[in-house]
Formats: C-alpha cells, sequence, structure tokens
C-alpha cells in the first residue's frame, strides 16, 4: 500500500510567558502549531468551527494547534508558565491531514513528550539563515510530527482517558477552592460520562465528587488545626460557599464539629521521631517542634529546644531513661514503642491520644478504598506473577524478605503482591549489582527509588533490567517513587500505594498500545 505523501515546512518560533491567573488568547490562524509546556502546567480552550474542547496539560507536555483555529492558553499553576510554540506549513494528502488534524471530532491531541525539551531550546535559538541549521531544526518538526502520529494511531480505538483522569485529579488537588463543575469537566473528557467516571474511579478508588470532598476534607484539617480563622473563613477558603452545610458535612465524616476538632488539634506538640511526622499529618496536624534522628545524643542542647517551645504534649520514640524523665518535667509525654506496632496501630495510638480516633478512622476507611482499588490493577495486570521488592540505595541494591514486617504489611498483606518463595527465608538482602539481582531468578521487580534520583537513572534502570531478562516474551519492571527516607508511617503508605497504582494504569496503557 503507498504510503500517504505529505511535507513540513518549518516557519519560527516563540516563547510565552503567562504568569499565574493571566491567560492569552491567539487569534485564528492559517497555519499549523505544535505547542510545548515548557515550564507550569497551563488550561488550553480550542475552538475551530463554532466548535471548543479544552484540556488540562503538564510540563514536558507536546500539543497540536490545527489551522484556523483559535486557542486561549491559561496559566491554572502557581508559578509562571511557558509555553513554546512551533509554527510550521503543512502539505498533505486529506486523510494524513485529517488524522493529523484531528477533523473525526474535535479533540486536542497531546501526549507527554519531555525529550522535546532540547529541540524547543533549538528552535528558539536556531538561525534559520543557516542551512546545517535549518536542516536541523526541519528534523526536530518531523520527529515532533511522528511521535504525536505514533501517539494518535494508538489512540485510534477511542480516546485516552488516562492522561486527562490524571491531569483533572491534579487539578482538584490544585483548585478544591473554586466551583468544579464535575459534569463538565466529564464532558471535556472527549469519552461518555460513564466512561470518564468509571476511569476517574479506577485511578483514585474515588468517585470525582467524593475525591473533591475528601480533598477539602483534607484541607480543612489542616486550616483548622493551624490557625484561629473561624469555621466560616475555613470552609470559604476549601470551597463551601455555605458554612453550616460544610459544618454538618465536617461532622458526618469526622465524627466532630469543626469547633470541636480545632480545639483537640490546637495543642502545642512536641515531636521527637521523624518517624511520626506524617501520621500527624495525615491527622491535620503540623507539629510546634519537630526534631530529626539522633538528637539524644545531644539532650542539652535539644532539651533546651524544647522547653523553649513550651509544648502542652511531646510524642517520642524510646530514649533513655534518664531523657525520658527529664522530658516528663516538661509537658506529658506519649513514648511509643513504634517498632512493635504496625503503622495503623501507631496512628490509632497516636489519634486516640489526641482525642481524634474518629479522625483516623475516617483517614483509614479511605485508605481501605484506595487499597482496594490497587489490589484490583494487580490481579488484571500482575495475577500471582511473583514479584520481587527492592530499594535502590546509594550503591547497591536491598531486596526485602517476607520477614521485614512493615515491607510485608503494605505489599504482600495490604497490596496482595505475590512474593518469590526464596524471600521467605530473610529480612533483608543487600546486593551490589543489577546482574547479581537478575540473577536470584525473579523476572520481575519493584524497584523502590527516592524521588531525588534523576529521571534519567530510571529510564536506564528499566533498560537494564529489561536487557538482563530480554530473553523472556514477557517481564515487568516498575518504578515507585517515595521522598525522603521509607519511614513507614501514614503518609509514606499512602503516597506508595499512589505511585503503585499510576504504575499499573501506566502499565495498562503499555499493554494496549503492543499488546504482543
Amino acid at each position: 500500500m503507498a504510503l500517504p505523501r505529505a511535507s513540513l515546512h518549518y516557519l519560527d518560533a516563540q516563547e510565552l510567558k503567562i504568569e499565574t491567573g493571566d491567560s492569552l488568547t491567539m487569534a485564528d490562524e492559517e497555519q499549523y502549531r505544535f505547542g510545548y509546556v515548557k515550564q507550569g502546567g497551563v488550561g488550553i480552550h480550542l475552538y475551530v468551527n463554532q466548535q471548543e474542547t479544552s484540556a488540562l496539560l503538564e510540563s514536558g507536555t507536546l500539543f497540536l494547534l490545527p489551522a484556523e483555529s483559535r486557542c486561549t492558553i491559561y496559566n491554572r499553576a502557581t508559578q509562571k508558565a511557558h509555553v513554546v510554540l512551533v509554527r510550521f506549513q503543512w502539505t498533505g494528502e486529506e486523510p494524513l491531514r485529517s488524522s493529523l488534524a484531528g477533523q473525526s471530532g474535535l479533540n486536542i491531541h497531546h501526549l507527554r513528550l519531555p525529550q522535546a525539551h532540547n529541540w524547543m531550546e533549538a528552535f528558539l535559538k536556531g538561525n534559520r539563515a543557516d542551512l546545517s541549521a535549518h536542516f536541523q531544526l526541519q528534523s526536530h518538526l518531523y520527529a515532533l510530527a511522528a511521535a504525536l502520529m505514533e501517539h494518535i494511531h494508538h489512540q485510534a480505538n477511542g480516546p485516552d482517558l488516562f492522561d486527562y483522569v490524571e491531569q483533572t485529579s491534579q487539578y482538584m488537588r490544585e483548585h478544591y477552592e473554586e466551583p468544579l463543575n464535575i459534569e463538565h469537566i466529564a464532558q471535556l473528557s472527549g469519552a461518555s460520562p460513564s466512561r470518564f467516571y468509571r476511569a476517574f474511579k479506577q485511578y483514585t478508588g474515588l468517585s470525582p465528587n467524593k475525591y473533591v470532598t475528601y480533598i477539602r476534607l483534607n484541607a480543612s484539617l489542616r486550616l483548622l488545626a493551624s490557625s484561629n480563622v473561624t469555621v466560616a473563613e475555613v470552609a470559604h477558603e476549601v470551597g463551601y460557599q455555605d458554612e453550616y452545610y460544610f459544618s454538618r458535612l465536617f461532622k458526618k465524616h469526622m465524627g466532630l464539629s469543626p469547633t470541636e476538632y480545632a480545639a483537640r488539634a490546637q495543642k502545642r506538640l512536641a515531636n521527637l521521631s521523624p518517624v511520626f511526622h506524617d501520621d500527624l499529618t495525615v491527622l491535620g496536624i503540623n507539629p510546634l517542634i519537630s526534631l530529626q534522628r539522633g538528637w539524644s545524643k545531644q539532650p542539652d542542647r535539644y532539651l533546651e529546644q524544647i522547653r523553649n517551645a513550651r509544648p502542652d504534649l511531646i510524642f517520642t520514640s524510646p530514649v533513655p531513661e534518664d531523657i525520658y524523665q527529664r522530658l516528663t518535667e516538661i509537658a506529658p509525654v506519649i513514648l511509643l514503642y513504634w517498632k512493635r506496632y504496625s503503622w495503623k496501630e501507631r496512628l490509632r495510638k497516636i489519634s486516640n491520644a489526641l482525642g481524634l480516633s474518629t479522625v483516623a478512622k475516617w483517614w483509614l476507611d479511605h485508605f481501605e478504598l484506595k487499597v482496594k482499588n490497587a489490589q484490583a490493577h494487580i490481579r488484571k495486570f500482575l495475577g500471582q506473577e511473583p514479584f520481587l521488592l527492592v530499594s535502590v540505595e546509594e550503591d547497591y541494591f536491598r531486596v526485602f524478605g517476607t520477614q521485614h514486617k512493615r515491607i510485608q504489611q503494605l505489599f504482600y498483606d495490604e497490596l496482595q503482591i505475590t512474593p518469590p518463595a526464596f524471600v521467605h527465608h530473610f529480612s533483608a538482602l543487600n546486593v551490589s549489582s543489577l546482574a547479581e539481582l537478575a540473577a536470584l531468578g525473579c523476572d520481575n521487580v519493584f524497584f523502590l527509588v527516592p524521588a531525588s534520583v534523576a529521571d534519567t537513572y530510571c529510564s536506564e534502570l528499566h533498560r537494564k533490567w529489561q536487557a538482563l531478562k530480554g530473553h523472556l516474551v514477557r517481564n515487568t519492571c516498575f518504578i515507585i517513587r517515595y521522598e525522603g527516607r521509607l519511614k513507614y508511617n501514614a503518609g509514606i503508605i499512602d503516597r506508595l500505594v499512589d505511585h503503585t497504582v499510576v504504575r499499573l494504569q501506566k502499565y495498562s496503557q503499555e499493554l494496549q498500545k503492543n499488546p504482543s
């Protein structure tokens, strides 16, 4: 079959800088434009032939503005947004033009393409009078078109909702205080409302309306715990204009009125164990003072700091008896032998000490919904395939066994990931190289990687694992990010589950694109 003929000709490029809350409208233009979100997050409204559509785009996203279209780009982030527009002429046969322009139903075609960042710099700096530079820019232009066409080809069976749902959930987290028309958001997805709602629940474990409520109530906890604002002010801050409705909703979910919660949560707390920090955070509480590991090695210095803070209550992990006695002279002390408990038990003990057990129950109930959603993804995409759980350390890999209680509780018990048989015999095993890890005999792996590690390292790690296991028909390697240290508290566990679900969703996309 003869290939359709088409040609692209680069014209010029410009960089738009849009301040927070501002927007920029561009009039109809005969030429096509590739857009690239270089920094920040933007919303796009596209108008073509009395039709309109919208999309929410993050940094690293490429999108296409068809010819004869009018477009408004607005900054929806808290920092200045940078968008590069590359204008070009296009000639070709009608079928290719229809596909590229998205004429079969108006749509803003877009895809995540972080590698285009350097190409955009070349467009902005390129000298069109230099023939070699011109050819280089032309090659970049064709690479952008090829990437977009491949993406459109993979979406031929219908709208790909994953990116839209991901962006929508992020938009809700960033703009929960604004009026949110869920029905309109569903319409903008390009799919039927029922399909959008189903996809959203698969991604978050909650319906869109329940997700917004969860985010708003979480935000209200932080406000009520940290300031002397009125209930009405908090209600307005989190998106409820009727403070009486907010109060009823808060008490229904939390088991306490907003005033009762504030009275208990506004205690002056000293937290002397970093493990407890995110346990307190999910209850809405930011301690007056938080110390890092090792503080008890210099007790005089830190005890003075604690005394000067005048706390109402002190949370600490085990410390020497003499230090404990000196702490009790400052304020009542809650001593938690945290290694003896599961993270859930510890969260309950902390909440009980503060009179906030109903708030912990509300949070744990939502966590269980997330876990059930994650379990469904794991059963669907991973089945009973055994997986290694491996943390990436600075110069070695740590393989976790089922005797590592905290890892077992989350990944093996909660998420029901199947462990390889040999990991039942140890807590943790350190190996020095990826080849040594691959030689253990398990074909599938979850790598737990600190958020500070570069994306390029993660990509290379994935490529090397696939190369080491390349003889297999199918093998899987998942990169799960986490922030700071693996402290196994409520906040860290919650984010690990979120990241696991996102990675499994991306895996689903990859399977659809490459079913073999």
